[in-house]
């Protein structure tokens, strides 16, 4: 997409007669008939066609302004989603507190002791015997 407001040179706050005059002077120094042949020149044309169509409008410029936002709000919180965000963790590698307890944790060991941790065992869940309910439904006999 591009940043419109840069395509055309003006500051975001730019009025609308501002943003008139940058487009028609990019428009004529960039135009197809001023450039035969130039396919660089005709890409910027059609850009500056472009952000011009987008910041003329009031509607679709502030529809522009709300997804600039969006996406720099976006890069601020490093792309995490509002449901992503609780799912992070507040990993900070300059933070050396707890360094040997994450070290154990990872490692399975105690640096100073050598000593190997015991991880903590998950409860099996009660196994259900299925014997009975394959055949119930599938009718095998013993």
């Amino acid at each position: 997409m591009g940043d419109y407001y840069s395509i055309l040179g003006v500051r975001k706050n730019a009025n609308k007669s501002t943003i008139k005059k940058a487009y028609r002077k990019l428009a004529l120094e960039y135009h197809p008939d001023k450039n035969p042949g130039d396919s660089e020149a005709e890409r910027k044309f059609k850009k500056i066609v472009k952000a011009y169509e987008v910041l003329s409008s009031k509607q679709s410029r502030k529809e522009y302004d709300e997804q600039l936002n969006q996406e720099f709000n976006k890069r601020q919180t490093g792309g995490y989603s509002q449901k992503q965000e609780k799912y992070r963790t507040n990993f900070n590698p300059n933070d050396l507190n707890n360094v040997e307890q994450r070290f154990k944790e990872f490692f399975g060991f105690d640096p100073k002791t050598k000593e190997k941790i015991k991880k903590k065992k998950k409860q099996k869940k009660d196994q259900m015997n299925t014997d009975d309910l394959f055949n119930r439904y599938f009718g095998a006999n013993k």
